[in-house]
């Protein structure tokens, strides 16, 4: 009797067995990409808010400073890490399911999720070359040199600006530099359940808040600092296009 009281005592200590922590809990995240509320597919057609024909052929971004919190008490979980919801999102079953982008024991509750969308100014202050292979940030692909940043956020495809119902011509908004940062924080309702994190297009190209669309035929593409302002405009939509579905 008391060898079976010393053995539970044992396997319930802390860290040796988690199954009998009472305060653990896994959290799993999903990303999803939606237009105007359906599945978003990479080179499917969908509409611009403007009545254009539009397809979306990558999505990917920096995430940075994702946490969890409960009250007051903040856990970062992920310092930062580059997602591309491009191959994710190439057929309608798996733009359905999403990326599972982590499902992981954890201690304590939340009851809040935040994150950035883009680099912290210390993190967007180094270049590829200051990390080893395999990093999130030695992606010499993901950084502007002429903007001294990394591309924070990367929405390519094909729009038809000339009206013939043809998407001709190339769409590549790369969203960099500190100004175009934004934080999130979401509540979570029941953190037992899945976190979707769902990012809608539509919203990203008009903003539901003013109803204002962005001028794609102006700036189809972002590659200098003199288009900062549009990069700011977009940078704010992307904000309002976050939902949780939790």
């Amino acid at each position: 009797m008391i060898r079976t009281l010393y053995l539970s005592i044992l396997f319930c200590l802390p860290g040796l067995f988690l199954g009998c922590r009472e305060d653990s809990k896994t959290i799993t995240i999903n990303f999803k990409l939606a237009y105007d509320d359906v599945p978003l597919v990479m080179f499917e057609d969908y509409t611009y808010p403007d009545g254009k024909k539009l397809q979306i052929t990558r999505f990917s971004f920096y995430l940075s400073e994702l946490s969890i919190k409960q009250g007051s008490e903040i856990n970062l979980i992920k310092d930062v890490d580059f997602i591309n919801l491009t191959k994710s999102h190439s057929s309608l079953e798996g733009a359905r399911q999403g990326l599972r982008y982590m499902s992981e024991e954890i201690e304590g509750g939340f009851d809040a999720i935040s994150f950035n969308f883009g680099l912290t100014e210390t993190q967007n202050a180094s270049v590829p070359a200051d990390y080893s292979s395999g990093h999130p940030m030695a992606k010499p692909g993901e950084y502007w040199v002429a903007w001294d940043s990394y591309i924070f956020v990367k929405v390519e495809g094909w729009i038809d600006l000339d009206n013939d119902n043809t998407p001709e011509t190339g769409v590549a908004l790369h969203l960099g530099s500190n100004a175009v940062k934004r934080s999130m924080a979401k509540s979570i309702s029941n953190p037992e359940e899945e976190i979707e994190i769902i990012i809608d297009v539509h919203a990203l190209f008009e903003n539901a808040e003013t109803g204002k669309i962005y001028d794609i035929a102006v700036n189809p593409q972002l590659h200098s600092l003199s288009q900062l302002p549009a990069a700011e405009e977009l940078a704010d939509n992307l904000a309002q296009s976050i939902s949780l579905n939790n």
